[in-house]
């Protein structure tokens, strides 16, 4: 048994789809879910991107996904469309920066309390936490602002600008798309 965060769903075949999870103990995975897409699935809830569950894998070749029990849903993510696109850009931002089979606690207790702290926050807090999610997970991958020569004060300011930036661009780049 895997305990493991689900990134994303990539559909591969009318039924089937690609599951990109990342886990305490093998790190990220990217596993095959056959028939995971059919009306009678038992799995197809408990695999959906956000969700926190312990799942059973088979290595043949590639990973097959046998079975996902659920852990926690943060059903308060789902329900915000602010939140929810800040847990798809994370998740972006990890698949695209972290190596495949590469296990890091540090990332992985950052995303479970990344997803905690997301689902019980107010509405008005969600810029903040993005913020400071960022800036977590640049310092668990290794950028160290200490490190830095000049002002770290100017650094900060800059770094918050850019954060804030590409928050603002992740939510109204979707919005504008359902407007026109």
């Amino acid at each position: 048994m895997l305990t493991a965060i689900v990134l994303a769903r990539e559909d591969i075949r009318e039924y089937d789809q690609r599951i990109t999870l990342y886990t305490k103990e093998r790190g990220l995975v990217f596993a095959y879910a056959g028939g995971v897409k059919k009306i009678l699935s038992k799995q197809s809830s408990h695999l959906e991107p956000g969700m926190f569950a312990y799942v059973e894998t088979a290595r043949t070749g590639s990973d097959k996904l046998l079975s996902a029990e659920p852990v926690a849903s943060f059903p308060h993510i789902r329900a915000s469309l602010s939140k929810s696109v800040m847990t798809q850009y994370i998740a972006g931002l990890l698949v695209r920066t972290v190596h495949i089979g590469a296990p890091d606690r540090a990332l992985f207790n950052f995303l479970r309390r990344f997803f905690v702290t997301l689902d019980r926050a107010a509405p008005d807090a969600v810029v903040k936490i993005f913020i400071r999610a960022l800036w977590r997970y640049m310092a668990i991958m290794g950028y160290n602002p200490g490190t830095v020569v000049g002002r770290p004060l100017e650094h900060l300011t800059r770094w918050q600008k850019f954060a804030e930036h590409h928050f603002e661009k992740s939510i109204t780049l979707p919005l504008y798309v359902f407007v026109t």
